[in-house]
């Protein structure tokens, strides 16, 4: 039983510090007026994009869609930064962040929080 509840405390750890990265990101693409772009790629942070998605968004959003690929490639970029700053945030010893970061990743990756991983709602 303890167990099953340290498991569930780490599960929902994990998720809160991705909620916690995905909202700054959110506040970060808002502020520069690219929250729309921020909306169409957040969901497949942990997740392969669909076959012609970008070819549908960027016509949705009126970009090349060479440019959405290279604003995927950045925001995977400054989500992996902003949840490295969430965890280093939450442990000890800074040689402790890497497997700290590795194990969110894993509940994250694994779809323990949630089916939407954007705090948008998209």
């Amino acid at each position: 039983m303890e167990q099953a509840v340290s498991l569930e405390f780490a599960r929902e750890w994990a998720c809160e510090l991705v909620r916690k990265a995905l909202e700054e990101l959110q506040r970060e693409y808002s502020r520069c007026g690219k929250l729309a772009t921020f909306q169409s790629l957040a969901p497949f942070l942990a997740r392969p994009v669909p076959e012609g998605y970008y070819l549908e968004q960027s016509r949705k959003l009126q970009m090349e869609e060479g440019a959405l690929r290279v604003a995927m490639h950045r925001l995977v970029h400054r989500f992996a930064k902003a949840l490295r700053t969430e965890v280093a945030g939450t442990v000890s010893r800074p040689e402790l962040i890497e497997d700290e970061l590795r194990e969110v990743i894993q509940v994250w990756a694994d779809g323990e929080c949630g089916s939407n991983p954007s705090p948008v709602g998209s």
